[in-house]
């Protein structure tokens, strides 16, 4: 089946006007801004938001909520719109999740404008801003308070007109709800390939030939009792990736294509080109992974795809390619959160090892072809202190978890990425504590930011350029201070960090304003030590505090079986393991400084997947829909499937 031209008429047929259920794409600024001030939504655009921002915060706002963002705050300021992107974001248009959104001030106004969007308008409530579209006339200046009110009428009409294509793209295609779960029935593996039997029994009545049987792969997997097979598909950002992975945890295909020479000469991810790239590879790359697994589009047995956060033009290919498969070959779609893939694929047995096809690589024509295939790769780098070994299983795989995970819950991350910073308490699959994050900007996004002002080529990451320059440099050259070195917390911030960096190079430019090569490396060695330093530091504050709260569990448990005996519960189980996790986990000096982080701990073991584990993958996707199906839950289908 093909994915690059959109929805094949096969979804569309099943598709009704129930699949139209737009809120998770509608986290808006209007919607958050309402809940904030307790009154009702202004419209049924804020009105889906509303509801959404529950469901799924993580989803960034399109480019027109973007618009409405910048052009409120400029408003609220007395300045005129800017067409930036608002403080709440990331150059990449990605929100930073610890950045609140601004709220317009509500103001009197005499009656709302209509809205252009198709959606119905409910009445509006008494505390919600009102809608005005024009400015006064001419022969009358405006004063300060309806010129706002005429700005944030306008921006408005944008945001509702921007829901309109929310709730029916560019293809006029219905888009299906993402933000409903159920409970599988605990017969639906054998019933999903009991229907893909019946299939080609009917096929092959229709067309008078004998039925296809499975290839050798699906037969294996079959073999093996309770296992299943899984396509992963990626799209969040910059990198079009699928994976096709078992439940036992072998990887059985991968592709990707790399987007580095689109955004090459931006310097930075552009949203509107990712799409395209995206649409145009999503087919052939999804036919890679499955032909490096020696599967056909129907032998897959659930489907996962990454549903935030990232770009939302980018994340609609590849929701609309995933729902493609999982509707022609009738199996569960699982929708899967971006960081929790990231954590999860920790778990992957072997503890992380690197598939037989590398997840992340370049798509290259195939020779004599104009498909396209993986190009070769050199082997994965090794770094001394990572544990990749599988712990021992208090019990042996059964039909319901047929594999063996290489980190067992409860266990401790770091999760550093271009987006996100953060300590989490992972309990379980879905159960997760946040110790602490960002104050500002992530880690990702000051290595990126630092190569660029070294006038770095960040199209392939920033992170992995300023590392390959920073070998070169003296790490003490530049004397920058750790941030938040006197707090004993477990959040981060690297705003600072990032401004003592450009105040570095400008004075090391001089009045010439160049900057030799031997500088740029010590600024870069400089910036990279103090980095790792800062994560390095918050760190061992939550493994302390872990080790502090395992003391106080076996204290009590030990004391409340002096009082009540035998009969006293077990204490809950200890946390001894660090998992690093997100794209900056493949620095070399970030895996070395947090190994010795868990070495000077008494019990404690490293885990860190595999360098193209890591970075974004399709791989990661398909195992994190693994960990959920395991557990007996998928999307619901209805609105969507007919």
């Amino acid at each position: 089946m093909a994915f690059c031209g959109g929805t094949p008429a096969a979804l569309r047929s099943h598709l009704g006007p129930a699949a139209v259920r737009a809120a998770p794409r509608l986290c808006t600024a209007g919607g958050r801004a309402a809940a904030a001030r307790g009154g009702g939504p202004p419209d049924a655009v804020s009105t889906a938001a509303a509801a959404a921002a529950a469901n799924c915060p993580w989803l960034p706002a399109s480019r027109s909520q973007r618009r409405l963002l910048s052009t409120v705050t400029a408003t609220a300021r007395g300045a005129p719109p800017s067409s930036g992107v608002p403080a709440a974001m990331s150059p990449s248009g990605v929100p930073i999740a610890s950045s609140p959104c601004p709220s317009p001030s509500p103001s009197p106004s005499p009656s709302p404008s209509p809205s252009p969007s198709p959606l119905p308008s409910p009445s509006l409530s008494p505390t919600s801003p009102p809608l005005v579209d024009t400015l006064p006339s001419a022969s009358s200046a405006p004063t300060r308070r309806q010129r706002r009110q005429a700005t944030v009428g306008q921006a408005k009409a944008v945001l509702a007109a921007d829901a309109a294509e929310a709730v029916v793209n560019n293809r006029g295609e219905a888009v299906p709800s993402f933000d409903r779960f159920i409970q599988l029935p605990p017969d639906w593996l054998a019933a999903g390939r009991a229907r893909r039997t019946a299939r080609r029994a009917a096929a092959a009545s229709a067309s008078g030939t004998p039925p296809v049987k499975d290839s050798p792969a699906a037969a294996a997997v079959a073999a093996s009792p309770g296992a299943f097979v899984v396509l992963g598909i990626e799209t969040s950002c910059d990198d079009t990736a699928a994976a096709v992975v078992s439940s036992t945890g072998t990887v059985l295909g991968a592709a990707a294509a790399s987007q580095a020479d689109v955004h090459r000469e931006y310097g930075g991810v552009v949203p509107s080109l990712a799409r395209d790239a995206h649409t145009a590879a999503i087919g052939r790359v999804v036919a890679a992974a499955l032909a490096d697994a020696g599967l056909s589009a129907d032998e897959v047995d659930a489907v996962g795809v990454t549903a935030g956060p990232g770009l939302e033009v980018c994340l609609r290919v590849g929701a609309r390619a995933a729902v493609a498969a999982a509707v022609e070959a009738e199996v569960p779609l699982v929708t899967v959160n971006h960081l929790e893939a990231h954590v999860l694929v920790a778990r992957l047995p072997e503890g992380g090892v690197p598939p037989p096809t590398p997840a992340r690589e370049e798509m290259v024509p195939a020779a004599d072809s104009g498909t396209c295939g993986p190009a070769p790769s050199p082997p994965p780098m090794a770094f001394s202190g990572v544990s990749t070994t599988v712990p021992t299983a208090s019990s042996p795989p059964s039909p319901l978890r047929p594999f063996v995970p290489a980190v067992e819950f409860p266990f401790l991350t770091l999760l550093v990425s271009g987006g996100h910073c953060q300590l989490l308490l992972v309990r379980g699959v879905g159960d997760y504590t946040v110790l602490g994050g960002t104050l500002d900007d992530a880690a990702g996004e000051a290595f990126d930011k630092t190569a660029r002002l070294l006038g770095l080529d960040v199209a392939a990451g920033g992170g992995p350029a300023l590392e390959a320059l920073a070998a070169h440099g003296n790490p003490t050259a530049v004397p920058f201070p750790v941030p938040m070195s006197r707090r004993r917390d477990c959040d981060f911030s690297f705003a600072g960090l990032k401004t003592s960096v450009r105040t570095a190079v400008e004075r090391l430019a001089g009045a010439e304003g160049v900057l030799s090569e031997t500088a740029k490396a010590d600024v870069a060695a400089s910036f990279q030590r103090v980095a790792v330093r800062h994560l390095e530091q918050r760190t061992a504050t939550a493994v302390a505090a872990m080790v502090a709260d395992a003391d106080a569990a076996a204290a009590a448990a030990a004391m409340h079986e002096v009082v009540a005996g035998a009969d006293s519960p077990p204490p809950p189980p200890p946390v001894s393991t660090l998992v690093v996790a997100g794209g900056v986990a493949a620095n070399a000096s970030v895996r070395s400084a947090l190994a010795g982080v868990v070495a000077s701990t008494p019990g404690w073991s490293l885990v860190v997947p595999a360098p193209a584990l890591c970075t974004d993958n399709g791989v990661m996707v398909a195992w994190a829909a693994v960990e959920r199906l395991v557990q007996g839950v998928a999307n619901e289908r209805d609105g969507w499937d007919g």
